[in-house]
């Protein structure tokens, strides 16, 4: 039998060719493209766990109070296009953080010792590119989703053993560069002349072993030209990775959620 990861690769290549072959009197009918771009601030926790050769050797939960003090730097922006039923969607996102925990008591001898120091330290980047199709309605309405997501992460992994004092560490390296084809289902709502909502979820596989990605964000226009506004509303990115460094099959579970605030600009 067929895999699920098959299934959705099928599924995302599908909808790829859908939106090349798009009607070209939707383009033709609708007028000039409209755009927007929102530079974002995602307030996102961080739960990541590491795992070798099935044991796990770090299982760090991260509050975004905490992660202030870990995160060297972080950047992100949206931006969307438009015409008729017709649009293009980009995403960026960057974070650069770093965690520490010491391992507990435990009586697993495959395990790091108790006592041990594990360092994590994550750079991340997602940059995310793609399309959609209007499936109903006009200026609100159910879009398909569809594109690609390239992850690239640096993640180094430092075990210090509590014994005998001033031990060498352990280090390994991995920088996986991960390109996902991703495919969902958007809709997009109005409330009154100010207030609009938009509610997202996708699915994507290939490189990693499976991404999930779901939000639901408010808008809120700014005066009377519709040119600026603000965006507020909650992201949850859930991602897979297994690969194998030096011989060991290092699985990473890294899951990124919490409330987005946001600035849109749109011409």
């Amino acid at each position: 039998m067929w895999s699920m990861n098959l299934w959705i690769r099928i599924a995302i290549v599908a909808a790829l060719g859908i939106g090349l072959w798009l009607p070209a009197e939707d383009a033709q009918a609708a007028g000039s493209w409209e755009w927007s771009v929102t530079p974002y601030l995602w307030t996102s926790s961080v739960s990541a766990k590491v795992k070798e050769d099935g044991v796990v050797i770090s299982d760090n939960d991260v509050a975004f109070t905490d992660l202030l003090s870990n995160l060297d730097f972080a950047l992100a922006a949206h931006a969307e296009g438009r015409r008729g039923r017709v649009g293009l969607l980009f995403d960026f996102f960057y974070i650069d953080l770093s965690t520490s925990e010491t391992v507990p008591d435990h009586q697993d001898p495959e395990a790091p010792p108790p006592g041990s120091v594990v360092d994590l330290d994550i750079e991340q980047l997602i940059l995310e590119g793609g399309g959609f199709y209007r499936l109903s309605g006009e200026e609100t309405g159910l879009d398909l989703l569809f594109g690609l997501r390239w992850i690239g992460m640096d993640e180094v992994i430092q075990l210090t053993p509590p014994f005998p004092p001033n031990a060498p560490g352990q280090t390994k390296k991995s920088s996986p560069n991960l390109t996902d084809g991703f495919l969902g289902l958007r809709y997009v709502g109005q409330i009154g002349n100010k207030w609009g909502y938009s509610i997202r979820g996708d699915v994507a596989t290939g490189d990693t072993e499976l991404t999930l990605n779901g939000q639901a964000f408010f808008k809120y226009q700014i005066g009377q030209t519709g040119k600026y506004g603000l965006l507020f509303g909650y992201r949850y990115m859930g991602m897979e990775i297994k690969e194998t460094i030096q011989g060991v099959v290092v699985e990473t579970d890294l899951i990124l959620s919490g409330p987005v605030f946001g600035f849109m600009f749109r011409w």
